[in-house]
């Protein structure tokens, strides 16, 4: 599959993805959206409890009325609405919630609900987050694409950066879940078919705490999703994520400046403090001197540099037992036929969905 929403908005088309629309439970579902939420605001991973109580105790009535995300903010604003829909609601916590704490605040109300209004406007600011989110049906069966060995491609560059990060950080929730709910699959079994989830840009897209990325990387590994994570330069990488990014089992580099080739130094490279760099080679001073050895600085310079100057195609591997390999990939020839092939492609995915 195929998915270039920017393309397909040009057209007036919408990817219908109803993000409340999978097959878990309704406070699962809250979670989710919660951590979704995490990562699009990387603000609220340092504690945001009044959103998440808010964003929580409406995704399940939201689920059980039947309506999707993006009603969030009617839900919120419209107190006849919150009143009619909460007569689909169950759940006798998400009843109270909102009638004996949010209809209580009284004059606080506005205050209290600002944060989450803010960000529930942004679901529909953006008219492709707007149709998408808003569509009754979703078309991305998560699930049924990790177990079916389905490559799924999705193309995210879309003008409003808000609706991108967020577009990314859904998509990725829902793939990392669907690879946690195969815990109902035995391990020996042939169910768990291996799948890759390819992140460019990932720190936009991924947990945001050490805590949380490691412990995400640690489960879904375990249910065979494995991530392939791209950035740039590591200034686009929080301290908090680097620090997380110490147990992957494979890092690559390519060439890189000056501070990005000092931050890989320390990851790829290695000193010895006995490498010898001169010996007298005079039998008669042999006696009165010692060897001149390598200094650590230098050495590490020289892991520097070797990353500075990699050539096109050129790559450093860091393998799980921590061995260091340089690589170098083929050149292929140019595809003459591609262009046309690529149009009809494109052409064909954007009027399937």
């Amino acid at each position: 599959m195929y998915l270039d929403v920017p393309a397909a908005a040009v057209e007036g088309r919408y990817l219908p993805f109803n993000f409340l629309a999978q097959p878990y439970d309704d406070h699962a579902m809250a979670e989710h959206a919660a951590e979704a939420a995490r990562r699009a605001w990387p603000e609220l991973a340092h504690g945001a409890p009044t959103f998440e109580n808010i964003l929580k105790h409406s995704v399940v009535a939201l689920r059980e009325a039947g309506l999707p995300l993006t009603r969030l903010s009617d839900l919120l604003t419209d107190k006849s609405l919150r009143d009619e829909l909460l007569t689909h609601v169950h759940d006798p916590q998400v009843i109270r919630f909102f009638k004996l704490r949010m209809d209580q605040w009284g004059r606080d109300a506005p205050r209290m609900k600002e944060s989450t209004l803010n960000r529930a406007d942004l679901l529909t600011l953006s008219p492709i987050l707007r149709y998408a989110l808003g569509n009754e049906r979703n078309v991305l069966a998560f699930r049924r694409l990790i177990d079916s060995g389905t490559s799924l491609i999705v193309n995210l560059a879309v003008a409003s950066p808000d609706a991108r990060r967020l577009f990314g950080c859904l998509l990725t929730v829902g793939m990392e879940t669907a690879a946690l709910s195969r815990a109902n699959i035995r391990a020996a079994g042939s169910g768990r078919a291996p799948h890759f989830l390819i992140l460019d840009e990932f720190s936009q897209f991924m947990a945001q705490s050490e805590e949380s990325l490691t412990r995400m990387l640690s489960e879904t590994r375990k249910y065979n999703l494995f991530c392939v994570m791209a950035h740039q330069n590591w200034s686009q990488a929080s301290d908090r994520l680097k620090g997380a990014l110490q147990n992957v089992g494979l890092e690559v580099v390519l060439k890189a400046g000056r501070p990005d080739a000092e931050h890989s130094a320390r990851l790829f490279g290695t000193v010895d403090p006995d490498a010898i760099k001169h010996v007298v080679t005079d039998e008669a001073a042999e006696d009165r001197t010692h060897p001149a050895y390598y200094p650590l600085a230098e050495q590490w310079e020289r892991q520097v540099q070797s990353i500075q100057q990699l050539r096109v195609g050129e790559a450093f591997v860091r393998l799980p037992d921590d061995r260091v390999q340089k690589v170098r990939t083929p050149r292929l020839p140019a595809l003459t036929e591609l262009p046309h092939a690529l149009d009809e492609v494109e052409d064909y995915y954007l009027h399937r969905y």
